[in-house]
């Protein structure tokens, strides 16, 4: 975005911003910010495991799947495996 297209005071409120930000930085420990961020992955694993898992049942269950590839095998085992790494994310 060029310069000229910018509205006024525009690079002064993100700067004025970003201070505020920081001095907010210096209230919270280190270790707040690190548990924040692994909730936050651990939050997001678990959404992509159980999208991925929707999938695979909605296929299982409309018998929309090539059964000769091995392919309903390989979903009923990936289900079962999600189901595991999901209740190990939500017990940490």
């Amino acid at each position: 975005m060029s310069w000229r297209y910018r509205k006024p005071g525009a690079i002064e409120g993100h700067f004025s911003d970003q201070l505020f930000n920081a001095r907010l930085t210096g209230l919270i420990s280190v270790s707040e910010l690190k548990n924040a961020v692994a909730v936050t992955a651990a939050k997001s694993v678990m959404a992509f495991r159980v999208l991925t898992m929707a999938v695979d049942l909605c296929r299982l269950t409309t018998r929309t799947m090539n059964v000769n590839a091995g392919h309903e095998r390989t979903s009923k085992a990936r289900i079962i495996h999600q189901i595991q790494l999901i209740r190990g994310i939500s017990r940490k």
